[in-house]
């Protein structure tokens, strides 16, 4: 709510700092033209220039040109992070759920013993029928869930084809994995080695207002281990995810998200990854752009 203040503040001035540009180039034009400076021929076309600038301004300041901007910023999608950890088996494919169903994709050895919902999110629990150490096979996911909460919903809040891309950084903020990223992975989405569906659909989204969230996996690391792996699609091509090339290491890792999609201007986020040596778990939580990155 402060951005959105902020931003209809910097509206105002500009308006304002326009029009009042507007009306010294008229009055310098005319000034110049009585000294002797400027003839007619060049004068006349800078007062009818600067005139017509500060009246626009003006017009749309004063007539309803504020309001109907603050309506429509206040329509547009606005994305509320939230992230979390998960831990699912190394072989997971992905789940499709909804208030009363639920679809679920596994290889073997694993089957799903039970399935609840807690508040609004899914808890599994899966038995490895065949490893004697199931442990070794589950992997840490960090996870961002995005909600779409715009001031005013409308039909245009609605947040189309959102693609996301994601940079990985060390503490001392060199690009790790790819200089220019990676295409990120919508959890809810088909896998791409098991869809018909072009990469390209698959690695898009839509969020609704108001609605459940839209997971987005960035990072994940076996539940025995500490090497922290980037994650998107292309994992799902290697054993237990971990595709060398996406390997971090150990370490606390900021995580640069950039969203881009219909209705929705480019927005991003940043998080940092670790492993927490003493629960072992993955951790992911909200920060700032850190200073020593450009």
């Amino acid at each position: 709510m402060v951005n959105m203040e902020r931003e209809r503040a910097k509206r105002v001035f500009w308006k304002a700092a326009i029009a009042i540009l507007g009306v010294i180039v008229a009055a310098l034009s005319w000034i110049l033209n009585i000294i002797g400076f400027w003839n007619p021929a060049t004068s006349i076309p800078g007062v009818i220039l600067g005139l017509a600038v500060a009246i626009v301004s003006i017009y749309q300041r004063f007539y309803g040109y504020e309001e109907k901007i603050d309506a429509f910023e206040d329509s547009r999608p606005k994305l509320i992070p939230k992230p979390r950890v998960g831990i699912f088996p190394a072989n997971y494919l992905g789940t499709t759920t909804t208030t009363t169903t639920t679809t679920i994709t596994t290889h073997n050895p694993y089957r799903l013993n039970s399935f609840k919902i807690i508040g609004d999110k899914p808890e599994f629990e899966w038995l490895n029928e065949d490893a004697a150490d199931s442990e070794t096979n589950k992997c840490w996911f960090a996870l961002v869930d995005f909600y779409n909460e715009p001031i005013e919903p409308t039909e245009e809040s609605v947040a189309r084809e959102v693609s996301a891309h994601i940079t990985y950084y060390d503490k001392d903020c060199k690009p790790r994995i790819k200089d220019e990223g990676i295409s990120g992975r919508w959890w809810t989405n088909e896998e791409v080695a098991f869809s018909d569906k072009p990469r390209q659909e698959l690695e898009r989204t839509t969020i609704f207002p108001a609605t459940q969230a839209v997971t987005l996996a960035v990072a994940c690391m076996g539940v025995k281990e500490s090497a922290i792996y980037g994650y998107n699609n292309e994992s799902h091509e290697n054993k237990n995810f971990k595709k060398q090339e996406f390997s971090l290491g150990l370490g606390i890792y900021h995580i640069h998200i950039v969203l881009a999609g219909i209705n929705l201007k480019r927005t991003d986020f940043w998080f940092s990854v670790w492993h927490d040596k003493h629960s072992g778990r993955l951790m992911i939580e909200s920060v700032n752009k850190p200073k020593c990155v450009k």
